[in-house]
């Protein structure tokens, strides 16, 4: 399914929209290109190997004076583009992967280090035992059993830095479901500690989760999980 197809069948939006946001993810691809941001087609890219394409293009500051200029049209477009792509496609883990063994062959940081980035991607070890320590069951559905829950990197582990992929302030205890949705995008919280929710989820999916859009939950914010949270609403979150 083509991009423009998938966004009629998946959103409302009207069919010059639809027509502007196909453009815009192959216009931004190409002037990424031409600047040196990234180094082939959106297009042509892995899953994880995109998610750190789009966060580049994100932060780009040539990008950020095109999206404001076009009313956050281009980054829209980029951010439906990336579910789109992780929805509709096999995708494999190559360049994660590749990630994983770099880490592993990094000898500037000591092997505990080393584990414990490691582990902190697959789900184990320090990184989840901190978080059990701080929060001990599932922000949202309140779920203890540490076997039904999953360490969630805020800002994801791919485009964190070691210090950021172990820090108990970059992650939540999600339940599998709610990590997967978090994970791609569709929902984030905002400082009020409360749930937002994407379109994508649509109505019936929420009453379906019991998603409450107006409880506060106990993120224990600080200025860190801020930080990394204000990361995943500008960048990860698709609204």
């Amino acid at each position: 399914m083509e991009f423009s197809e998938w966004l009629h069948t998946n959103t409302a939006l009207a069919d010059s929209s639809i027509d502007k946001y196909s453009r815009a993810v192959n216009t931004i691809s190409k002037e990424m290109i031409q600047i040196g941001v990234i180094k082939k087609p959106l297009m042509e890219m892995e899953a994880l190997e995109l998610e750190m394409a789009i966060t580049l293009i994100l932060l780009n500051p040539d990008f950020l004076a095109k999206d404001k200029r076009g009313n956050k049209m281009y980054s829209n477009s980029l951010k439906q583009f990336k579910y789109y792509y992780l929805s509709s496609r096999e995708t494999t883990n190559n360049f994660e992967q590749n990630l994983l063994y770099e880490t592993e062959q990094d000898y500037s940081i000591s092997e505990t280090t080393r584990k414990a980035i490691i582990n902190a991607r697959i789900g184990q070890g320090v990184f989840k035992n901190e978080l059990l320590k701080k929060y001990s069951r599932c922000i949202i559905t309140k779920v203890d059993n540490k076997k039904l829950l999953i360490a969630s990197h805020i800002k994801p582990w791919a485009v964190s830095d070691n210090q950021e992929r172990i820090s108990v302030d970059n992650g939540f205890l999600l339940t599998p479901t709610f990590d997967k949705l978090f994970d791609i995008g569709l929902i984030t919280f905002d400082a009020n500690s409360r749930i937002k929710v994407s379109q994508f989820v649509g109505k019936k999916n929420e009453e379906r989760l019991n998603i409450r859009r107006n409880a506060n939950y106990d993120l224990k914010l600080n200025e860190q999980v801020m930080k990394n949270l204000e990361y995943h609403n500008d960048i990860i979150f698709v609204s």
